[in-house]
């Protein structure tokens, strides 16, 4: 025996159905580097079943790669997602949207989803839902040196290096980064990085590029040496990598900058810190 709605629409009546939709995400806040999950959930609160129910999402803000999960098109069930057919009245089905926002995203991401079918919207206004989600950009900062010795003779070249790198989740847009002693020159640059464009042109003093993304690192080698007029007994060996104007937020902020201490004997062979040993 035929269905209601079927008896109905042989008879020229139009069905009508009332469908709902939410968006439920996994994190208030997106985060640059990541993926974002949202599950939408289509109800037919019905009297008629829905006949080719779907949902169409818009997305705007980031140029983002989107997955789906519970759609006809998966894996990519965007723009369009259709869900059984029909999905009957009272009925509820959901499917998982991932977006993967990209390192370099900035601001916000407004995300848009309707629902539709080939009924008549019996109560209209539940079918449309509007997100305004602003992003995060996550960055890990760390810069280390070393030295082949752990003093800096006045006037003789110490092989040294350095390691600049960002371990988080986002990329650093238009970092600083810098090498430098107070006294004395950083001469036989070396430089080794995943792309050209991170390695000093003019120097260690200061530098910038025009992103550091995640995992990358910059490995610099070069020699220190100390002037020969320098007073101190101690010089002091910096490195350091700094954001730039991307508004990122550092996991570990007490890294990002690092301070080698390097005794300066009077001898250039560290005689006199040799002798005062054995004198104690």
């Amino acid at each position: 025996m035929p269905g209601w709605n079927t008896t109905l629409k042989a008879q020229g009546y139009t069905s009508y159905v009332d469908l709902q939709l939410a968006v439920q995400q996994n994190a208030p806040t997106l985060h640059a580097g990541t993926s974002a999950d949202f599950l939408v959930t289509l109800t037919n609160a019905g009297p008629a079943d829905a006949n080719r129910a779907r949902t169409i999402a818009l997305v705007s803000g980031a140029s983002v790669r989107v997955r789906t999960g519970g759609c006809r098109e998966d894996p990519v069930g965007f723009p369009v997602c259709q869900f059984a057919m029909p999905l009957p009245a009272g009925a509820t089905a959901d499917y998982l949207l991932s977006l993967g926002v990209p390192p370099a995203a900035r601001g916000h991401l407004d995300l848009a989803v309707a629902a539709i079918s080939d009924d008549v919207e019996a109560a209209p206004g539940q079918e449309l839902v509007l997100l305004d989600l602003p992003i995060e950009a996550h960055v890990n900062l760390h810069a280390s040196a070393s030295c082949a010795r752990s003093f800096a003779p006045k006037g003789l070249p110490v092989a040294c290096s350095a390691v600049l790198s960002n371990s988080g989740e986002a990329a650093v847009m238009a970092p600083r980064f810098s090498v430098s002693i107070p006294f004395g020159t950083l001469d036989n640059i070396g430089c080794t990085a995943p792309r050209p464009q991170l390695c000093p042109a003019n120097g260690l003093q200061s530098w910038t590029a025009g992103e550091l993304l995640p995992g990358e690192a910059i490995e610099l080698t070069f020699d220190m040496t100390v002037d020969s007029e320098m007073i101190s007994d101690t010089t002091y060996l910096s490195a350091a990598v700094y954001f730039g104007s991307g508004g990122e937020i550092d996991d570990a902020p007490y890294d990002y900058y690092t301070t080698l201490a390097l005794p300066v004997p009077l001898f250039r062979d560290d005689f006199d810190r040799a002798r005062l040993t054995q004198a104690h």
